[in-house]
């Protein structure tokens, strides 16, 4: 477990909830505007992985490189994924053009026949897509196990928000793999938004590194260096080496 942290990871973990609060903001644009929320939104999930990078040089966890990499080996799937798809529907229209030009339905024979390949490459994009969102899963089940074991880097409110943030992110993936249904995806939405708005508290860290445990045992040898300057009993300043107050002759 690591317990204190540099000023420098202070400030990494404050960029990354500064970018966790942008993207939830183009999240929610995204249910407005087409495309360009999207697109904002992948790159400052790319700043956000850059982050959780330069904090973990010096940090060296495992659960944050799991992390980083689970999450980058899905965006590549994702963009496999999206080419493939691109792919079939092209070889798909070649394929059927004639039928398209006449406007006429083909048999259930050229149906297979043409849409072999087609077909076939849609099903591994399919595949490939839902290997990806496994991938985001264990990426925020990483993240999760970070802020669980780590805890005590932080102050007590945000390193609850930053668990609960990252174990909702999780659960939103967990529902977005059963999208087929309707309500995970309506779920999948709701935790993704709250998960977004629990990890954008980590930009409210304070600048210093110094752990809590520090600055209450600081605190405390300040009060009781002040108690023994005075005398308990009547308040009078107490003489350096005396054993009786000369105020009130009481013992110390």
């Amino acid at each position: 477990m690591i317990e204190t942290t540099s000023n420098n990871v202070n400030r990494e973990f404050r960029q990354f909830g500064d970018e966790m609060f942008y993207i939830l903001i183009f999240f929610l644009l995204n249910f407005v505007i087409a495309f360009i929320p999207g697109l904002i939104m992948l790159i400052y999930s790319f700043k956000a992985l850059n982050s959780i990078k330069k904090a973990n040089k010096e940090l060296k966890s495992d659960d944050l490189e799991d992390f980083r990499s689970y999450f980058i080996s899905s965006y590549v799937l994702i963009f496999i994924t999206g080419t493939l798809v691109i792919i079939a529907g092209i070889l798909a229209v070649i394929a059927f053009w004639s039928y398209i030009e006449t406007q006429t339905i083909p048999s259930l024979e050229a149906l297979l026949t043409l849409g072999l390949i087609p077909g076939i490459i849609f099903i591994i994009g399919v595949v490939m897509l839902l290997i990806a969102g496994i991938l985001r899963y264990s990426a925020w089940g990483n993240l999760n196990e970070f802020f669980i074991k780590n805890s005590e880097m932080f102050p007590e409110e945000i390193s609850q928000d930053a668990r609960n943030g990252s174990k909702n992110l999780k659960t939103a993936s967990l529902c977005m793999l059963l999208g087929f249904l309707i309500i995970p995806i309506l779920l999948s939405i709701i935790y993704e938004i709250m998960g977004y708005a629990k990890l954008s508290k980590l930009k409210n860290l304070p600048s210093s590194g110094t752990p809590k445990s520090s600055q209450a045992v600081e605190t405390s040898s300040s009060k009781t260096e002040g108690a023994i300057n005075f005398c308990p009993h009547c308040g009078a300043k107490k003489e350096e080496g005396a054993t009786f107050c000369s105020s009130c002759g009481e013992r110390f």
